[in-house]
């Protein structure tokens, strides 16, 4: 299996997590399919950091879950997932910005020369 740099990881961490809380701002609900980019592809490496995603946000009061819904990822297999909604909009605004300003001083992974195509599966060198 594939696995990414912590480097990586923390890279692909804001980069999903700026998806996630734009679909936040625009829509008012979101699940961790929102933070992926190919519902049918599996991540290289299990794609367990995900997670952190929607922990980190509402461990700042930022998000609740507001229902549960079947996942519509391949590879999740229809499991039950949160459906988190927005606690603090000020704040998510903030944080779009701050992960937005981030992002555009760090427009590739580390590792890779352009922006995510599946991240660019990891070539095995």
């Amino acid at each position: 299996m594939i696995s990414y740099t912590d480097s990586q990881r923390a890279w692909l961490r804001k980069y999903w997590s700026h998806e996630f809380v734009r679909q936040l701002l625009a829509t008012g609900r979101a699940s961790l399919d929102d933070a992926s980019d190919d519902l049918d592809e599996s991540w290289p490496d299990g794609g367990q950091w995900r997670g952190s995603i929607p922990k980190t946000l509402r461990a700042d009061g930022l998000i609740v879950p507001i229902d549960a819904g079947n996942s519509t990822r391949a590879s999740r297999k229809g499991c039950l997932q949160n459906v988190w909604g927005v606690r603090d909009r000020a704040g998510l605004v903030l944080r779009e910005r701050h992960l937005a300003k981030w992002l555009e001083a760090h427009p590739t992974m580390p590792g890779q020369n352009s922006l995510p195509n599946r991240m660019r599966q990891l070539t095995l060198i």
